[in-house]
């Protein structure tokens, strides 16, 4: 749904403009129209192709282990600098944005986040001086969807530049500068990972009491949706009891699962034409198509690939194979064209199915944690091939539950995010390996380079 308002911000050009410096340290000046009434604001929010689009998910898709740039792409990638912090980000550089005298990079992720950030500010403010007894219903909706996004890219900052959360060191822990007005020359300090946190769970609890059960399209928030990013939050959290919570509460409002058995799948987008008729899809939002995404350069991590066994509908839902043998992704969940959409990174319900189990499985509630997973495995599976799975060990089924979670949420945007929280556990470690040319470049588990440096122009008061 796009909205029929359209604001031109001279403070968001700005910040578009000149990079990470400019959400922080830029002074707006706001000479054209601006929100003032209750339709206004709602209209922000409404923006799909500000609020649904570009999620700060790239650095993320790029240094995870789904994806795979043959040694000759990679040498052939673009070198000027608007491009060059792609292939950087693919090799796990200490620097990322590089520019020199006079080049701008594109710190993609940060000034997406906080651009949306600032719009949901903006409607923040200017909604608490309208009075809401007028039209209740639309001011709490767009209230609360505007809290909503707050957090909600909060989230996928903190997963990209700050450390996997830990609940030990999560006071002196770095969070985020945390802008919760819309007046930019206010200089922000970097907040604790705890306080980053708080803030996000802060808004979605204050959002779930202003906002409908269901949203009236995907492209809104309802209670649904508050509570999946909440038990996602949780999960990453390492807080399993709430994790549990908020997935049976959403699960409570909608639990529908696609079986795969009734789609076509020798279309190359499978997905796409079912738009509204996913019973998953309980949120959208997708990432943009930067050029390391696109089939020129792009291709499915063949590990990746070979975890799907012979009966797996998703093998062939997911992938489609190349004459020349490489792995093409086709799974996208997104409402887009064939040729221009970009990776789903929303909310679906089998991602809270998912969260359940993982959740259940490290409480000791194994039943539970495999009715959730063969619940899911019946819908992606030949009738022919599936057989239910079944184990009173809970090491095996959380390992199973943590399998078919890489299968099913598989180029998301939640991977980097899974590989952080896992490997502060020795059973789910992993190291990474890029292979370039005859050198091997290696991601230990718990490095540094987990955390993505900040852009190079991005000011924050230390």
């Amino acid at each position: 749904m796009k909205t029929a308002h359209i604001f031109n911000f001279i403070c968001i050009a700005l910040l578009v403009s000149s990079c990470g410096n400019a959400y922080l340290d830029v002074k707006p000046n706001v000479s054209q129209r601006v929100p003032i009434t209750l339709s206004d604001f709602a209209g922000l929010m409404d923006n799909t192709a500000k609020m649904n689009t570009r999620s700060s998910h790239h650095l993320g898709i790029i240094g995870a282990d789904e994806i795979f740039i043959p040694e000759a792409r990679y040498q052939a990638f673009p070198s000027y600098p608007l491009e060059r912090w792609q292939i950087n980000a693919y090799t796990w550089n200490e620097e990322i944005y590089v520019g020199g005298e006079g080049e701008n990079d594109n710190p993609l992720d940060w000034n997406v986040a906080y651009e949306r950030i600032l719009w949901a500010n903006l409607a923040l403010e200017g909604l608490s001086k309208i009075d809401k007894k007028e039209n209740e219903a639309d001011w709490n909706n767009a209230y609360g969807t505007a809290l909503f996004h707050r957090a909600l890219n909060y989230f996928q900052l903190a997963q990209l530049f700050c450390p996997a959360y830990d609940e030990l060191s999560a006071a002196t822990d770095i969070g985020l500068p945390l802008r919760t007005e819309s007046d930019l020359t206010i200089r922000t300090e970097r907040a604790s990972a705890s306080h980053t946190y708080q803030l996000m769970i802060t808004d979605l609890l204050a959002a779930e009491l202003l906002l409908p059960e269901r949203a009236t399209t995907p492209f809104r928030p309802g209670k649904n949706t508050v509570y999946a990013l909440l038990a996602r939050l949780y999960l990453q959290m390492g807080d399993f009891a709430s994790a549990r919570k908020y997935s049976e509460a959403c699960l409570h409002i909608s639990d529908g699962l696609l079986d795969y058995n009734q789609i076509d799948l020798s279309s190359n987008a499978p997905f796409l034409y079912l738009e509204n008729e996913n019973p998953e899809v309980i949120f959208l939002s997708s990432a943009f198509l930067i050029t390391i995404f696109k089939n020129a350069y792009f291709n499915v991590n063949p590990a990746v690939y070979a975890l799907y066994e012979e009966g797996d509908l998703r093998k062939e839902a997911f992938f489609r194979l190349t004459t020349a043998g490489n792995v093409r992704f086709k799974g996208n969940y997104g409402v887009a064209d064939e040729y221009t959409s970009s990776f789903f990174t929303g909310m679906g319900l089998d991602e809270v199915f998912l969260i359940r189990a993982e959740s259940n499985a490290r409480m000791g509630n194994l039943d539970d944690a495999l009715g959730d997973l063969n619940r899911l495995r019946k819908n992606r599976y030949l009738p022919t091939h599936f057989e239910s799975v079944y184990s009173d060990n809970p090491t095996e089924v959380l390992s199973w539950v943590l399998l078919e979670r890489r299968k099913e949420l598989v180029l998301r945007g939640l991977r980097w995010g899974d590989l952080k929280r896992l490997n502060k556990e020795p059973d789910f470690q992993m190291t990474l390996t890029r292979t370039i040319g005859t050198t091997e470049i290696d991601l230990p588990p718990r490095s540094a380079r987990y955390v993505w440096p900040l852009p190079l122009e991005v000011t924050i008061s230390d």
